[in-house]
């Protein structure tokens, strides 16, 4: 965890810990799994898809205090998430999202007012 995401994390824990339990870097693959009705489950595509996800973390994972249902998850969007590599991993993570109906919120950290931006 570098340091913004831990100082992010505490601000989560902060604002959202009496509501949500909040885990950080949760491998992808642990919470969703490629959409089954786009891609057969051995088919080429599947498996790359499934590739992928299997390594890549979420930076967050929020879920309901109660039962641990998962509520959204969460990407710290640096920098770094404007190269082309990482704007073509985002494209497939949000799409992978998307297809298993988990709502994927991305933030950035607004260095002028010290404060944590919802970008979606």
């Amino acid at each position: 965890m570098t340091p913004a995401e831990r100082d992010v994390y505490r601000v989560l824990e902060k604002a959202y810990g009496d509501r949500f339990r909040i885990f950080s870097q949760v491998r992808v693959v642990d919470v969703i799994q490629p959409n089954t009705w786009k891609h057969h489950s051995e088919s080429r595509e599947f498996m790359s898809l499934f590739r992928q996800l299997s390594q890549w973390h979420f930076d967050y994972v929020l879920c309901e205090r109660e039962n641990f249902k998962i509520f959204c998850a969460l990407e710290l969007d640096d920098a770094s998430h404007e190269r082309a590599d990482r704007v073509r991993r985002d494209r497939i993570l949000d799409m992978a999202c998307k297809d298993a109906g988990l709502e994927l919120k991305r933030m950035r950290i607004n260095h002028a007012t010290k404060s944590i931006d919802v970008v979606n």
